[in-house]
């Protein structure tokens, strides 16, 4: 019976490398990516670029806000994903909060906020205020 489990789970790891390489070696162009791979403890999520609303840093985890009201919690930084998805509409407007840019509905200078399409409201750092703008509106 242990035995077992030490091989569904070492099976299991290879997997998840494998899937992690595939991930990395699609992208040898460096093009935006269409679908990204999300690991959680026990899952692994190939979700659509398009899907993802935004994205928020949770400590040292990152936290996938889909659409669907569908979330998935990942142990890698908001960083690491904030690199990854530099050549889609991505942007940081906030130490902890990467949106997609095309599921911004509206900016609000009153509040210094951004509606999301479902309508959740996020900050936009004062900081990254004129570079947001400037990015929302050359899409």
């Amino acid at each position: 019976m242990a035995i077992d489990k030490a091989r569904t789970s070492l099976k299991r790891d290879v997997l998840f490398e494998q899937l992690e390489v595939f991930a990395a070696t699609v992208d040898l162009e460096n093009k935006p990516k269409s679908r990204i791979v999300l690991k959680t403890t026990k899952t692994v999520y190939i979700v659509s670029v398009n899907d993802i609303l935004w994205c928020s840093a949770e400590g040292s985890y990152t936290v996938f806000h889909l659409k669907g009201d569908q979330k998935i919690l990942t142990s890698k930084h908001l960083k690491e994903y904030a690199k990854l998805l530099s050549n889609n509409t991505f942007f940081r407007i906030h130490k902890s909060i990467l949106v997609n840019l095309q599921n911004v509905e509206r900016y609000e200078n009153t509040e210094a906020s951004i509606i999301m399409k479902g309508d959740a409201r996020l900050p936009v750092a004062t900081r990254n205020k004129d570079e947001f703008l400037t990015a929302i509106s050359t899409l």
